[in-house]
């Protein structure tokens, strides 16, 4: 990253002229505490900018520390918590004889600072286990680092296709991922969808950093609710916490669905984190919609010109709600330009609006274990109608995610890492 690398370790070690352990031992935690406040503050005003600063995972434990990440996420810095399973990380503390001896067992500070850390970092970051290869998991931080720093949302492009995958755990997916993203340009994640005993968020955080692994492909968080068609049975409370979750963990694109409450929605809204937000709405009905209706629908979704995208998705029996679903769209584009509209009218008879539409649309494959929604085709079958009718190029390029690894001078961006070599937390400070 061409920065200077600075360890708060070894910062420690140089001021006091004696081991941490050593000085652990003869004054205590606390004192460690406050001495490492007092370097942590010192370091961040001498060294505001071009450098990687590391520190333990500790560094929670005292309120001006939090305190400073708080105000330097506040600042449009990024910051990163960096985590592993807790039973790892207390298998390599308890068999560690350099490190001081912590007042508490791991798995019992791990539960106490768990909410600190959610509370100061912007972004979180997963290492799945110690057998994961380590360049898979450095290229993918340093992905999220890129695409963050640079302002790089992904790119929302007309006759893109998405894959809801719809496995109750995304671990299945690993032998067929090479096969069911191709045709694809984006993956939607159903976290709603996922196995009960996934329901945990250090479960869905797993899920989230397996399916990472698994593609490239730009990933939309989706949580939906059993009142919109999907099986999140929760308060507006659990789905913000769900929501928020999807944000840290740096997806591409979060869907939140139009039925919660103002204060809710705005809490995702005005605090995006890099993420695209689609604000969605979905009946199963069979209501029958005029263009009018849905155009107001979508008014309401847009919130004010604060999403990124909005979309619409009604079951239907008759063929002509697809001429009142278009038409809705392209008044609403009319008024907004900028502003795609996913359109999409469930069912046999609606099947037409998923070749229609051009944003996003939600696609199957065969090899999923089911589909998210009625009347889904698959990525070929979307791509092959499209060609046939003329909407398409017969050589169409597929899109991966916009922007790529980045560059070594893109990620030059870094202002500061916060971490320590067993990679136990990580608190990641990135100016824009």
């Amino acid at each position: 990253m061409r920065r200077d690398f600075i360890d708060m370790d070894d910062v420690a070690v140089a001021e006091l002229k004696m081991s941490i352990m050593d000085f652990v031992n003869a004054n205590g935690w606390p004192k460690f505490r406050e001495m490492e406040a007092a370097l942590f503050a010192k370091t961040i005003k001498e060294r505001s900018n071009g450098c990687v600063i590391s520190c333990g995972g500790g560094i929670v434990e005292t309120e001006s520390c939090r305190d400073a990440l708080k105000t330097a996420r506040s600042q449009g810095h990024m910051v990163v918590h960096v985590q592993r399973d807790i039973k790892e990380v207390e298998a390599y503390l308890t068999s560690d004889p350099t490190r001081p001896a912590l007042p508490e067992a791991p798995a019992v500070a791990w539960a106490r600072r768990e909410p600190l850390y959610n509370d100061c970092c912007s972004h979180e970051f997963v290492i799945l286990t110690s057998e994961e290869q380590a360049d898979a998991a450095h290229n993918e931080l340093f992905s999220l680092v890129d695409r963050i720093t640079r302002g790089a949302s992904a790119a929302i492009l007309q006759d893109t296709i998405t894959i809801s995958l719809t496995y109750p755990d995304l671990r299945a997916a690993a032998h067929n991922m090479h096969e069911i993203e191709k045709g694809a340009d984006v993956l939607e994640m159903r976290v709603d969808l996922l196995d009960p005993s996934l329901s945990s968020h250090a479960a869905i955080r797993a899920q989230f950093a397996a399916l990472r692994r698994m593609s490239t492909l730009p990933i939309i968080w989706t949580v939906r609710s059993k009142g919109q068609g999907g099986a999140f049975a929760g308060t507006e409370e659990e789905m913000m916490a769900l929501l928020k979750l999807g944000v840290r963990l740096g997806s591409d694109f979060v869907d939140v669905e139009g039925c919660w409450s103002t204060k809710a929605k705005q809490a995702i809204l005005e605090d995006k984190r890099g993420a695209r937000v689609i604000t969605s709405y979905h009946d199963f009905t069979d209501k029958c919609y005029t263009a009018e209706a849905l155009s107001k629908v979508f008014k309401g979704l847009h919130c004010g010109g604060a999403a990124d995208v909005v979309k619409i998705a009604i079951k239907t029996s008759k063929p002509s709600q697809i001429t009142e679903m278009d038409y809705a769209i392209l008044s609403f584009r009319d008024a907004n330009p900028s502003t795609p509209a996913v359109g999409l009218c469930m069912g046999a008879a609606g099947k037409l609006s998923r070749v229609s539409n051009k944003f996003l649309t939600f696609s199957t494959h065969p090899l999923l274990p089911g589909k998210a929604a009625p009347g889904q085709l698959t990525a070929e079958e979307i791509r092959t109608l499209k060609i046939e009718l003329g909407m398409l190029p017969a050589e169409v390029r597929l899109r991966g995610r916009e922007g790529g690894r980045g560059t070594e001078a893109d990620r030059e961006k870094c202002l500061m890492i916060h971490t320590n070599i067993t990679y136990i937390r990580v608190c990641m400070l990135v100016r824009r």
